[in-house]
């Protein structure tokens, strides 16, 4: 026999591990316990499907937005961790299909490890309702173990129609669109425009669907012509006609807060007509 020195094991052991494939983990729901649960409102929809001892994936989708997907972790990640592969896998009892590659994704943050644009997401929703298994591999670690996070196909067929419906009744417009926006007068006329009551319409839509909105800021401006004065008092009967609108349709008058600004406050150059109607206006600034 061959007597093994510590300096021979050593190099054994460093061989034999650095021969040995890493071990692997994979995270799926069991067949039997597969679930894909929709919720949503006209602001926002959300189609999320529960990972066991790993997270949940979620395709989400806001009003005026796009599609889009991410996984969330709940596991205590290592600071060794790559980019992950997705691959789109045929279960097991599917012997015809092949695996795909879908291409890489970086990785984000614990809340959205790994985050999907539009385009992307459609076609992990379109190989799930084909009945394929996306899969997110990735190696993490010291020991470069590889992990798979497989999104289940099991069920997803009975849920997707409900959140097809979701999403086409999302208002076509977001927060950002009404977040701040612009009712114009003509010179010197406090009257709103239909074009003005269109806008005041999304307005009033959104602070009553969107309990974040705390209040919002109600402001009156004018262009340059006329007295100063005048002005003052010109763009306080503006706001004060928005806000009265406002409360008419319902609006709380404890969440709008009224300015007035006169002149001073341009948003373009008053020595153009073009820019003396941008400047006629009133703002409403929404405040979450």
């Amino acid at each position: 026999m061959h007597r093994v020195t510590g300096v021979g094991l050593l190099l054994t052991l460093l061989w034999w591990s650095a021969a040995a494939p890493a071990a692997q983990l994979r995270f799926e729901a069991p067949v039997a316990a597969s679930q894909w649960r929709t919720t949503g409102s006209q602001m926002h929809c959300t189609l999320e499907h529960e990972i066991p001892r790993f997270g949940i994936a979620v395709f989400s989708q806001r009003a005026g937005g796009g599609l889009t997907f991410y996984l969330r972790s709940e596991r205590v990640l290592p600071l060794q961790m790559e980019a992950a592969r997705v691959v789109v896998e045929p279960p097991a009892w599917n012997h015809y299909a092949v695996a795909r590659s879908l291409g890489e994704v970086e990785r984000g943050t614990p809340d959205q490890l790994f985050a999907l644009g539009a385009g992307e997401a459609l076609q992990l929703i379109m190989a799930l309702e084909g009945g394929l298994f996306p899969v997110f591999r990735y190696q993490e670690g010291i020991t470069r173990q590889r992990v798979d996070v497989a999104l289940s196909a099991v069920r997803f067929q009975e849920v997707l129609p409900r959140f097809r419906q979701c999403v086409a009744s999302l208002f076509p417009f977001g927060f950002e669109d009404v977040a701040l926006s612009q009712i114009h007068f003509a010179f010197d006329r406090d009257e709103l425009t239909s074009a003005g009551r269109e806008v005041l319409d999304r307005v009033v839509t959104w602070l009553f669907l969107d309990p974040s909105v705390r209040f919002a800021i109600v402001e009156g401006h004018t262009d340059s012509r006329g007295a100063s004065g005048y002005n003052e008092a010109l763009s306080r009967r503006r706001a004060e006609t928005v806000h009265a609108w406002l409360v008419k349709q319902g609006v709380s008058p404890e969440r709008l807060e009224l300015r007035y600004a006169g002149e001073q406050r341009p948003v373009a150059d008053n020595r153009s007509d073009a820019g003396r109607a941008r400047n006629r206006r009133v703002e409403i600034r929404l405040q979450r």
